[in-house]
């Protein structure tokens, strides 16, 4: 840990011009790129850990170790890390070699692949995942989805309750609490119609079917957990995943295959 220490990273790196978008990729999905110095993108991400924006996502940096070919040393798989991946004997096949550097609020939208580890070298994130089953791609930045997802949360614990309510026999008291179910079933139907216009609408919703933009299926499937620094992370393949860096975060991925971890078919 101590090479990625800020110091003696950016005397390494802190010249080199790296990309950054709000997402992952971004370019991939109609986002726009930045390109900026390393040195110039960490000054950004410790002023936003120390004053961060709330009326805009923050840039992330997040590539694949054919881009950043100046981190090839630092984000090539050590030895324990393969011996980690080695189970009865074989060994697994990692083909993606992932760096991450971001303020407080950035992150990946939700999305799956391949089985992977996460190594979060400094920092602190939040984690989101869902069974392959109700897997799927997103262009929303974390910070939304994590506003989005407060909401529908607050929503249906607000629900849970009344109904609990009713059920004791209990009733709906007043006109401003008939107003205020509509209210809130009128914005989650406009936020679940923004979130459907996926990638071609613009505003960076969820790419989704139809049967996706309830987010009652996304608050009932979920699973939740925190990452320390120096804590490792294992996303099973085809889980989906969205992660939210709650303080300034670096670290580095590995996606890979195993026999054992490949689905039999035959």
């Amino acid at each position: 840990r101590s090479r990625w220490a800020r110091e003696a990273f950016l005397k390494r790196h802190g010249s080199r011009v790296v990309t950054v978008g709000r997402i992952p990729y971004a370019n991939g999905f109609g986002e726009r790129n930045e390109e900026v110095t390393m040195a110039s993108y960490i000054a950004a991400v410790e002023n936003a850990s120390v004053s961060p924006s709330k009326t805009s996502e923050p840039l992330y940096l997040f590539n694949i170790a054919p881009n950043l070919k100046f981190l090839k040393k630092e984000m090539k798989p050590t030895a324990a890390v393969r011996q980690r991946l080695s189970f009865r004997g074989d060994r697994a096949d990692i083909f993606h070699q992932q760096f991450y550097l971001g303020p407080p609020n950035s992150g990946a939208p939700i999305h799956f692949h391949h089985a992977a580890v996460n190594y979060l070298i400094h920092g602190r994130k939040r984690w989101w995942l869902f069974p392959p089953p109700h897997s799927f791609y997103s262009v929303q930045p974390a910070d939304r989805f994590h506003s989005e997802l407060t909401h529908a949360k607050r929503w249906e614990t607000k629900r849970t309750a009344e109904a609990a309510e009713v059920g004791r026999g209990g009733r709906a008291t007043s006109d401003a609490a008939g107003r205020g179910k509509a209210d809130d079933r009128q914005e989650g139907a406009d936020k679940r119609a923004d979130r459907g216009r996926g990638h071609g609408g613009g505003g960076g919703g969820i790419a989704t079917t139809a049967a996706r933009v309830d987010v009652e299926p996304v608050t009932t499937e979920l699973l939740e957990c925190e990452q320390l620094a120096g804590d490792v992370l294992f996303v099973p393949d085809s889980w989906g995943h969205a992660t939210l860096n709650i303080e300034a975060s670096i670290g580095v991925a590995y996606e890979f295959s195993h026999p054992l971890l490949t689905p039999d078919f035959g």
